[in-house]
């Protein structure tokens, strides 16, 4: 009988020499078969743990008010599967000058079974309003319905589609972007100009008013030839040419030329800025683009594991042949890796994991549920794959451009694991690329949690640590960079 895999406590520099699983692609079942024959206990437990994705996006309004409403966009997979993806874009945007966004993929948490993109919209939107960038939440493929290595599969796709040109997914994902961004710059526009309206037709009555009172005959103007922008030209009154028309007209024709959605160029005129603060009366142009060279991932547990996968290529001898890094080798700019309490290693089930001595002790039924549906996603006998235990994936293969911030609770089962590989990544004399983050008694997931299930100190701490998260990826795109271009 061969011997199991090494774990990262028992790892040698040869570890796990697998062939790469079979690609989930392949497999001919519609996913309703792949659900139906599962045993009846998987079956209902995932529909237990799966109700949090009923919940609408409508939830959002409570859940995230602070940030922009996201798109939900198919992006088409190596498959005939399409990836669901949630876009959210930054709320102000100053368009008097050319706009090349940076963006932050992110994957959610739920350990390859359960999860969903709606529990990352507070963090996506602040990193997008934050960092003027867009940020983009996979909704990748889960256990039972798909195995490994379906959800990494799932991230490269997406991955490529904002860095590949030639990738199916390029121009659908920047024609998406852009459309949204042009449909709220109207959507502020009319808010502008019905704030404007009642601005002037007050003013009229004050004026009128004040005429009145003094013995002098009214005026004769209207309210509707006063409502002007402040800073419009005069000469436009009541044209339909001041700066905040036409706008619809504009997303119609984008909608129709895609070629035209990686940069248009537009008078700015017929386009607001989204700050109604900054609202322009004429600027040349509008340049929106997406910067290729500025993408950093996040991932949160097992979202963590997709994260550090992206950054890393593996080659023989732990494969027999070699699995790539979407990001090119020569990629021109830091790539910065926000792994949030992430699973490296898979060869335990959750309950046989090193459980800290403050940790809670799990509960019966959800200990068993979590042990029961980890396996559907990644059979026992894959554990030790590089893919999907990237903990064991020899260091080599690490991207030169990638830069860690690692963020570890100690109440989480997951942190005996991730503290191993922080040893191992400076034993590689890759710590100068890698940041931890400690918190102690925080507990696994803890920044994910709605606000009302959190006590002041985790708080404190979950806003320290998506402050110095901003601080981490700022500084890595560049602060005067951003500036320049966002």
């Amino acid at each position: 009988m061969p011997s199991p895999p090494p774990s990262l406590n028992e790892q040698s520099p040869t570890s796990a020499r697998l062939q790469p699983p079979r690609p989930s692609v392949q497999r001919s079942q519609s996913s309703t078969a792949r659900f139906l024959s599962q045993p009846i206990s998987v079956q209902w437990r995932t529909a237990l743990v799966r109700l949090p994705r009923a919940v609408p996006p409508l939830a959002l309004k409570w859940t995230a008010s602070d940030c922009s409403y996201p798109i939900i966009v198919d992006l088409p997979s190596r498959g005939k599967y399409k990836i669901p993806v949630y876009i959210f874009v930054p709320q102000k945007i100053d368009f008097t000058k050319p706009v090349s966004l940076p963006v932050v993929l992110d994957f959610h948490g739920g350990g390859f079974y359960l999860g969903s993109c709606l529990e990352q919209a507070p963090f996506c939107g602040m990193m997008a309003n934050e960092l003027n960038c867009i940020a983009i939440s996979v909704d990748y493929r889960m256990g039972p319905i798909d195995q490994f290595p379906a959800a990494l599969e799932d991230g490269e796709d997406v991955l490529r589609a904002i860095l590949e040109p030639t990738a199916p997914g390029y121009p659908i994902l920047r024609k998406a972007i852009i459309d949204k961004l042009l449909s709220d710059a109207k959507a502020d526009a009319k808010t502008i100009r019905k704030a404007e309206a009642r601005a002037a037709k007050k003013a009229f009555k004050a004026e009128k008013k004040a005429l009145k009172k003094q013995g002098k005959k009214e005026i004769s103007k209207t309210p509707n030839a006063l409502a002007l922008a402040p800073d419009a030209d005069p000469s436009l009154a009541g044209t339909g040419e001041g700066p905040l028309s036409k706008t619809s007209s504009r997303v119609s024709e984008l909608s129709s030329n895609p070629e035209s959605t990686p940069s248009s160029s537009l008078p700015a005129s017929r386009v607001p800025s989204r700050d109604p603060s900054r609202a322009p009366s004429r600027t040349p142009s509008i340049d929106i683009s997406i910067d290729p060279t500025r993408v950093a991932i996040s991932g949160f547990s097992s979202g963590g594991n997709l994260a550090l996968n992206l950054g890393l290529s593996v080659h023989p001898p732990q494969l027999d042949s070699a699995w790539p890094c979407p990001f090119p080798s020569d990629h021109p700019s830091t790539i910065p890796l926000l792994l949030f309490y992430p699973s490296l290693d898979l060869h335990q089930l959750p309950s046989e994991r090193t459980r800290p001595a403050h940790a809670p002790v799990p509960k019966g039924f959800w200990s068993e549920t979590s042990d029961l549906l980890a396996p559907t996603y990644l059979p026992r006998e894959q554990a030790g794959h590089p893919r999907a235990s990237p903990g064991l994936a020899d260091l080599e293969g690490l991207h030169d451009q990638a830069r860690m911030l690692l963020v570890l609770p100690s109440n989480d089962s997951l942190a005996h694991q991730s503290e191993i590989w922080v040893k191992k990544v400076k034993e590689h004399r890759r710590g100068g690329d890698l940041r931890v983050e400690r918190y102690e008694d925080m507990k696994h997931g803890w920044t994910q949690m709605p606000e009302g299930w959190l006590s002041d100190e985790e708080k404190r701490t979950r806003k320290d640590i998506f402050e110095k998260t901003l601080e981490f990826t700022r500084d890595l795109w560049g602060r005067d960079e951003m500036e320049v271009k966002g």
